[in-house]
């Protein structure tokens, strides 16, 4: 399970692997067509931990037991313990963006792929 820090984290660096793709078009080292790979697969893994539950925090909740004496009424114990429970984030609908933005980046990869390959095509035949 990861910590929502780190969900947060993913979706920024999806965001700017998204960003870099749609802006940077024209780009002779084809950092286009890798950031579109990387958000593809990074989106459908954000989708699907948050459609599993995968993501969420541990937290602490105190439990209070109280022990009386039975031969002195005035003598009370308390005792505090901690038990850790997991909170699981589930949101299938914010799921079934990051998956839908996963197929649009991967047919994005496509698309470039092509683009540049015909471009290379294209400059031999020249």
């Amino acid at each position: 399970m990861i910590s929502m820090l780190t969900f947060v984290v993913l979706v920024v660096i999806d965001a700017v692997f998204v960003l870099y793709t749609a802006i940077d078009n024209r780009n002779r080292i084809y950092a286009n067509i890798a950031t579109a790979a990387a958000a593809a697969f990074l989106s459908a893994y954000i989708g699907l931990s948050l459609i599993n539950g995968n993501i969420g925090d541990t937290v602490p909740v105190l439990n209070t037991t109280t022990v009386l004496n039975a031969s002195v009424v005035e003598n009370v114990t308390t005792q505090y313990t901690h038990t850790i429970i997991t909170l699981p984030q589930i949101d299938p609908a914010l799921g079934l963006l990051f998956i839908g933005m996963s197929v649009i980046m991967g047919f994005a990869a496509f698309l470039l792929g092509v683009e540049a390959a015909k471009e290379k095509v294209e400059e031999e035949f020249e």
